[in-house]
């Protein structure tokens, strides 16, 4: 299953001084590929300035429909959901988690395009 937000993971490599150690990431969204070009403005603009992962440019999504995660750690990176291994939660109230949960769903349920 696709990692939830707030949930600890492990992605690699790590930062530039230690490239052989996983980086620690927080979830903190969903994506998935965008399922279709747009060929009109503003949504073409937003389209070439998404994010790529493996040539595919990413749109957010609901947790369902996830095949990839957003992180939040050092930088932010985007990993496909195979790719992270979770090993833990963050240390926040419930509360928090949940506001934060709430927020991802709302913005996976727009599938605005993923950008930096």
């Amino acid at each position: 299953m696709t990692p939830d937000v707030g949930e600890l993971v492990e992605f690699g490599p790590g930062p530039p001084f230690a490239p052989d150690v996983k980086g620690l990431y927080r979830v903190s969204g969903w994506a998935r590929p965008v399922r279709s070009v747009p060929t009109k403005e503003p949504e073409w603009s937003a389209y070439r300035e998404a994010v790529s992962v493996d040539g595919q440019k990413l749109q957010w999504c609901t947790r369902s429909e996830a095949t990839h995660v957003i992180l939040d750690g050092m930088r932010r990176a985007y990993a496909p959901a195979a790719q992270v291994s979770v090993v833990g939660l963050v240390d926040w109230p419930d509360e928090i988690i949940e506001s934060e949960r709430k927020r991802a769903d709302r913005q996976g349920a727009m599938h605005p395009m993923v950008t930096s």
